[in-house]
C-alpha cells in the first residue's frame, strides 16, 4: 500500500534523523516540543493502515523515516491499545447478520480430550493374571516393546505439536518507509526515483496496460462512511474523532464493512465502471491565458462524485 498526502504525520520525525532535520530547519523545534509539526489525524491513519510507503509534501525539506512496526514503541501507546482492542475485540462486540462462523465449539467439552487406547494383548492377559500381574508385565513390554497403537499416537501427538508450533510463529509486519521531499527549486532535493514492487498481481491493474489505475476500495469504502456520519462527526472534539465513543465506532466499523462487502459482489464490468479511473480523463480543463477569473470543474472530480457520492449536488 502506498499512501500520498500534504501534511507530515505528526511524530514521523521521531523514526528518522531529527538532529539533521533540525540543522537544516531549526525553527522546527518548538513545533516538535509541542507536537504541531504534523497532522495527528494522518499519524493515526499511519498507524492504522501500516502501508509500505507514505509520501508527503508541505515542509518544504527532504526527509527520511523508516517505522518498524515489529518494534512495540513504533505505535504510540493510546493508538496501540485501540488497534488491539480493534483486532480482539470488535468481532465479538460487532455483529453481522449475514456472517456465520465456518464451524460451532461445544465448549462443555474438555479443552484436553484424553485418548484411550487398548492393547489387544493386554485384555486377554486380563484373563489368566491378577492386577499386579499385569501391571508388572505392562512395565517390562514398556521398556523394551511399544505397539502399534502406541507409535501412531506419538506421531499424532509430534504432528500436533509442530502444526501448533507453526501456527504460533508471529508474522513479521512490513516496515513502513517514509518520504518527503523538497521544493521544485534549483539545488533543492526535489526528485527520487524508488522502484516499488507489486504487492497483489491479480489485481485488474496489473491485468490490462490500458487501465493501470484504480481508486482502492477500502479508501472508498472509508470515504463513504465518514461522508454519510458528517454530521454526528462534526460535533465531536478532535480527540474523539481519533478515538470515537464505543457506539459510535461500532457503526461506523459495521458501515464499513457492508461497503466492501458490497464491492467484492460487483461484476467485473460494475467494478471497472466504478473504480477504474480513465486514461482519457487527464485533459486540460482550463485555458492558460484566460483574462478573466472562471470557475472550472475537474472530471477527475464530477466522475467520482456520480460514482460514489450520487447524493451530493455541490
Amino acid at each position: 500500500m502506498i499512501m500520498l498526502t500534504h501534511d507530515w504525520p505528526e511524530g514521523i520525525y521521531n523514526y528518522g534523523d531529527v538532529r539533521q532535520l533540525l540543522k537544516v530547519k531549526p525553527f522546527f523545534k518548538q513545533d516538535i516540543q509541542k507536537r504541531d509539526l504534523g497532522s495527528p489525524f494522518t499519524m493515526s491513519l499511519l498507524s492504522t493502515l501500516r502501508p509500505n510507503y507514505w509520501f508527503s509534501a508541505h515542509l518544504h525539506t527532504k526527509f527520511s523515516a523508516f517505522v518498524d512496526w515489529n518494534v512495540g514503541t513504533a505505535v504510540p501507546k493510546k493508538r496501540r491499545d485501540v488497534d488491539l482492542e480493534t483486532k480482539a475485540d470488535i468481532a465479538k462486540r460487532v455483529k453481522f447478520d449475514d456472517v456465520k462462523p465456518s464451524c460451532e465449539i461445544d465448549l462443555k467439552t474438555s479443552s484436553n480430550p484424553t485418548v484411550e487406547v487398548r492393547s489387544t494383548k493386554t485384555e486377554k492377559l486380563s484373563n489368566k493374571m491378577d492386577d499386579g500381574e499385569i501391571l508388572l508385565d505392562m512395565d517390562d513390554e514398556e521398556e523394551n516393546q511399544i505397539n502399534e497403537d502406541e507409535i501412531i499416537l506419538e506421531v499424532k501427538d509430534d504432528y500436533t505439536e509442530k502444526k501448533k508450533e507453526k501456527r504460533q510463529e508471529p508474522k513479521l509486519l512490513k516496515p513502513t518507509h517514509f518520504l518527503a521531499l523538497d521544493k521544485c527549486l534549483p539545488r533543492r532535493k526535489y526528485m527520487e526515483v524508488i522502484d516499488i514492487p507489486l504487492s497483489d498481481i491479480n489485481h485488474a491493474s496489473n491485468k490490462n496496460e490500458m487501465k493501470p489505475f484504480y481508486y482502492d476500495t477500502e479508501y472508498i469504502s472509508s470515504f463513504k462512511v465518514i461522508e454519510s456520519c458528517k454530521e454526528k462527526l462534526n460535533m465531536l472534539t478532535v480527540e474523539e474523532i481519533l478515538y470515537p465513543p464505543l457506539n459510535l465506532y461500532e457503526e461506523l466499523i459495521y458501515a464499513k464493512k457492508n461497503y466492501l462487502r458490497s464491492f467484492e459482489l460487483m461484476s467485473n464490468e460494475e467494478y471497472d465502471r466504478m473504480f477504474n479511473i480513465g486514461m482519457n480523463s487527464f485533459v486540460q480543463t482550463a485555458k492558460p491565458n484566460e483574462k478573466h477569473y472562471k470557475e472550472y470543474r475537474n472530471p477527475q472530480t464530477e466522475k467520482f462524485k456520480i460514482n460514489f457520492l450520487p447524493h451530493d449536488s455541490t
